[in-house]
């Protein structure tokens, strides 16, 4: 599975963004792209970056699946313990 990452104003590459789905993790590349092998099946979604809202939804994988995630900047940067409560 292809997660891309995007700021969604500049529309730009997010690289470093933290990708979990599941009990899966990757970290975006300078292409804001981030690579996991996940089971078929309906999974939890979730993205954090320093100084962007953090997103969760749900994503259904059943082959090869790529997920645009367009994240918003937030209005001051968020510390570890305020992004994942």
């Amino acid at each position: 599975m292809t997660v891309t990452v995007r700021d969604r104003e500049r529309g730009g590459p997010i690289e470093g963004a933290e990708v979990r789905i599941g009990l899966y993790r990757a970290r975006s590349d300078a292409a804001g792209c981030a690579l996991l092998d996940v089971p078929a099946g309906e999974h939890d979604v979730s993205t954090r970056k320093a100084g962007y809202e953090p997103y969760a939804g749900r994503v259904t994988v059943a082959g090869d699946v790529a997920l645009r995630i367009d994240a918003e900047r937030a209005d001051a940067d968020l510390d570890d313990d305020q992004v994942w409560m």
